[in-house]
């Protein structure tokens, strides 16, 4: 089972610019394959929405459903890990430090004048993501890093709860150049304006007992079109594949 889904390193800016991704690194074999490119377009979403409100020098983890988000700013570089919530925190933050400090061993500070992003990937990320799925490698590196014990690391229990006043989450997401029109549509949304339900996913039903087990909106060919569709493939909990 995947624990750690992404990491990244951002560069990010006190001026209030969108953080600029210098290297990201992605583990999406957990999701279905058409659902994968609208995964990756959230992943970078989140990440610069988190990272963009991480002040340098704070570590804080934003809960979404039942994943972690860790942010970790280190006077403007950040790096960030999306892990699942049985990841334990400190060993979370333990692999940032550790992503941070090999990324600064690749590249040194040029980080700080890269304009557009992943432009210094480098191969750390990519192994670290295929390392660290275990957390016991993780907890290796928290016997070495101490200071992490005396380190505070804020807990936000949503992602509206990192959002300045103000700010809502829906909002950002119609204005983010990095979804597509499919991607900012969320599973929720897009299967109740179909009307359709949550119900077992190991429950086996043709896309005739479906029509007519869903108050769907439409012809049944429609229906039949829908079902087919890129859009059906694992919106969630949504039983929406057959």
């Amino acid at each position: 089972m995947v624990k750690i889904t992404a990491l990244m390193v951002l560069k990010c800016t006190p001026e209030g610019a969108d953080p600029v991704i210098l290297a990201n690194a992605s583990d999406l074999s957990s999701f279905g394959f058409f659902q994968r490119p609208s995964v990756k377009e959230f992943i970078v979403f989140v990440g610069r929405t988190v990272a963009k409100r991480t002040p340098p020098g704070q570590r804080q983890s934003v809960q979404h459903e039942e994943y972690k988000v860790h942010s970790y700013n280190q006077n403007g570089l950040c790096a960030l890990g999306f892990m699942d919530d049985h990841y334990p925190v400190r060993s979370a933050f333990s692999l940032l430090n550790k992503v941070l400090e090999e990324y600064q061993k690749n590249f040194g500070d040029s980080w700080k004048t890269v304009q557009a992003d992943n432009s210094q990937q480098g191969l750390y990320l990519n192994e670290a993501l295929s390392k660290f799925q275990d957390p016991a490698e993780a907890d290796k590196l928290l016997k070495i890093q101490r200071e992490l014990d005396e380190t505070k690391i804020i807990l936000h229990k949503t992602i509206d709860s990192v959002l300045a006043r103000g700010e809502k989450l829906d909002s950002l997401v119609e204005k983010s150049s990095d979804l597509s029109a499919a991607s900012q549509v969320t599973p929720q949304a897009w299967a109740s304006s179909y009307g359709l339900v949550r119900l077992d996913p190991n429950l086996e039903m043709s896309n005739h007992d479906w029509a007519e087990s869903v108050n769907i909106l439409g012809s049944q060919a429609e229906f039949d079109s829908l079902a087919n569709s890129t859009l059906k493939s694992e919106c969630g909990c949504w039983k929406i594949l057959f």
